[in-house]
């Protein structure tokens, strides 16, 4: 099947001129056919910590220099749009500067702004949350994240919409604490791949070497399932770039 991110779907302003609107359809015509055929709920699978412990294969850190050279990143993937919006906030934000709220975006946003408990700010995540309203409520879940974070890790391991998830993993690029642990044992315990693919961007972006030997399986177990290969591809770059002392960019 063929997705597009939130970024593709939402982040258009209605007043844009029409060369960003034909280079949004170029991103998405690109991204569209690098995804063909795959599914994200995928088909016969296993937990990563069962396949951990039933591949015999063992990582050799030695390997990962050349394995990066021999699987280049794709130019255009979810992924990747994924990644570059979460570390562009303000390129974002410029989209979205001016645009007037419509009626129920007006209404969400003012539930968000009376929520005071965590339990008010997950009833509105799980609704899937408009796309310009997500900044607003990052920012207060950030204050309440030691209780929300193990719920909404918890979500990972159903089939949950496409953008809520895409929201959490832009929550989880936020937060103060930066939850390795809690996200590794999220990784290693879930099976949907799409959800698996960019839980590895943000251990990439947020973990160290001590994470590659994750990251790596990850990678071949989504390699033979055919698809959603490119997150753990670009956590293992993000990895080799820190140390190697490469700013992320």
């Amino acid at each position: 099947m063929g997705r597009k991110s939130k970024f593709q779907l939402h982040l258009l302003h209605p007043d844009f001129e029409d060369h960003s609107k034909k280079e949004i359809e170029s991103i998405q015509q690109v991204s569209h056919k690098s995804q063909r055929n795959r599914n994200p709920n995928g088909t016969n699978r296993k937990p990563l910590k069962h396949a951990l412990k039933e591949d015999p294969r063992d990582f050799y850190p030695i390997e990962l220099t050349s394995f990066l050279y021999d699987n280049p990143l794709e130019y255009f993937s979810a992924e990747k749009i994924t990644y570059n919006l979460l570390i562009r906030k303000e390129e974002t934000a410029q989209l979205l500067k001016g645009y007037q709220k419509n009626l129920h975006e007006k209404q969400e946003e003012t539930r968000i702004k009376n929520a005071t408990t965590s339990d008010e700010l997950f009833q509105i995540l799980i609704v899937k949350p408009s796309p310009n309203n997500v900044e607003l409520l990052i920012s207060k879940m950030l204050h309440l994240e030691s209780e929300l974070v193990p719920r909404i890790l918890s979500l990972l391991g159903q089939e949950i919409d496409e953008m809520i998830l895409e929201f959490i993993i832009d929550f989880l690029y936020q937060t103060k604490k930066r939850w390795i642990k809690e996200i590794e044992n999220t990784l290693a315990n879930i099976t949907i791949p799409y959800a698996i693919s960019l839980l590895s961007v943000i251990l990439g972006l947020v973990g160290n070497k001590d994470q590659i030997p994750l990251l790596w399986k990850a990678y071949h177990i989504l390699d033979e399932n055919g698809s959603y290969t490119q997150g753990p591809l670009l956590g293992l770059s993000l990895i080799w770039d820190k140390e190697h002392g490469i700013p992320i960019d």
